[in-house]
Order: C-alpha cells, then sequence, then structure tokens
C-alpha cells in the first residue's frame, strides 16, 4: 500500500502520521465479513485495529479527533466495518474498489463523512456487487451511508473528467459529505484511471474534514 498509494510522501509534506497495517493469514487477508465460504479472515481485525489506535495514540502527538481510514478492495470492506463498530475512534472513511461483504449490524453514535471510488468494469469486487459471493453492490453501499449520514436528495455532479463522474451529496446531517466516484472503464485497482489521481482525491477529501 505504501507503494501503490504513496501516500506517504503527502504525510511527509503535510505532517500526519500514516501508518499501515499487516492483515495475517496465508495470503493476508482483513475480516471484513462473511463472503459466499465464511468469514474473510479467522482474526479479530476489529480489536486489532482498536489495540494499534491505543497504541499509536499513546506513543504518538495524534489528534484524536481526526482519524482517518482508507482501503482498498477487501481492505475497503475492513474499512466499512470499522466504521461500524470503533465508530467513537474514526473521523471520515474512504474506499477504493471495496468489496462490501455482511458482517451484522451497523449502528454509528454519529454521521460520517464518506468517499467511496470504484469502476464500472471491477471483476473482482463487481459495481453490481456479487449476489453470489455476498458482495454487496456500490449502489446498495451508498444507500446504506445515505441513511446512516441522514442524506436526502439526488446527488450533485461536482467533477466530471473523462471516464470519471464525481457526485456528492450535499444535504447530509451536520453538513457532511458523501462522496461516490464512478470510473467507466475503471477495473480492480487503485490507480483506476488517468482522468484522477486517487491518492490526491482521499487525501484531499480528508484534508477538508475536521
Amino acid at each position: 500500500m505504501e507503494r501503490l498509494t504513496r501516500l506517504n510522501d503527502e504525510a511527509d509534506k503535510a505532517g500526519f502520521l500514516l501508518a499501515l497495517p499487516q492483515g495475517v493469514d496465508s495470503p493476508p487477508s482483513w475480516n471484513a465479513g462473511n463472503g459466499a465460504y465464511g468469514p474473510t479472515g479467522d482474526a479479530d481485525d476489529v480489536q486489532f485495529t482498536h489495540d494499534l489506535l491505543t497504541s499509536l495514540k499513546q506513543n504518538y502527538c495524534v489528534d484524536s479527533h481526526r482519524i482517518y481510514l482508507v482501503g482498498f478492495s477487501l481492505g475497503g470492506g475492513m474499512v466499512y466495518r470499522l466504521a461500524c463498530t470503533l465508530h467513537d475512534q474514526i473521523t471520515a472513511i474512504a474506499t477504493v474498489s471495496g468489496a462490501y461483504y455482511p458482517f451484522g449490524a451497523c449502528h454509528p453514535s454519529h454521521p460520517f463523512p464518506v468517499m467511496e471510488m470504484h469502476g464500472q468494469a471491477d471483476t473482482q469486487a463487481p459495481y453490481q456487487g456479487n449476489p453470489t459471493a455476498h458482495m454487496a453492490a456500490v449502489q446498495d453501499y451508498l444507500r446504506r451511508w445515505q441513511s446512516l449520514d441522514g442524506c436526502t436528495g439526488s446527488p450533485e455532479t461536482f467533477f466530471q473528467q473523462g471516464d470519471v463522474t464525481g457526485l456528492e451529496w450535499t444535504h447530509c446531517a451536520a453538513g457532511l459529505r458523501l462522496v461516490h466516484y464512478r470510473v467507466g472503464k475503471g477495473g480492480h485497482s487503485w490507480a483506476m484511471s488517468q482522468s484522477i489521481n486517487t491518492s490526491d482525491a482521499v487525501w484531499q477529501f480528508f484534508a477538508g474534514v475536521r
């Protein structure tokens, strides 16, 4: 993820702490929910993340009101689960090509700023979902956050370049942002289009949430 996102470069420039946790199992995985063949991992990754955040706060200068999570693929599904379970410790989330599996109830104590980026040509985490694998469609994921964040009305287009369309729900609780980047030709990747820099979009989204 360090090589893929190069968010460490932005961290050095902007002065924020970047943590890159490693999943366990073989191959490495995150216990993001229940797929077609059972849990996506055996580890208690919710507790692991809780302990990681505790350790970071104890050992570094961390602003507890500005903790952001970003995840790619199954990591995106894990970020979704963490927003629902560790909601009192997280400020905002962003997911890229997320694989969203069921994991139980989601009742965060406060609405969340959410960014989602997904390619419509994604075959591993399909934009329309994968019912056989119990993987939710992107629109189902967005509808969940529309409900949780109290968003009303239709989204407005705020970005249009090449095959990338940026949509934002502007009427949400506490004036927060719910943003979706739809990439028409994008596959299952972090850098899915030359029309947008994914890492810049993620950082700019988080930088606007305080």
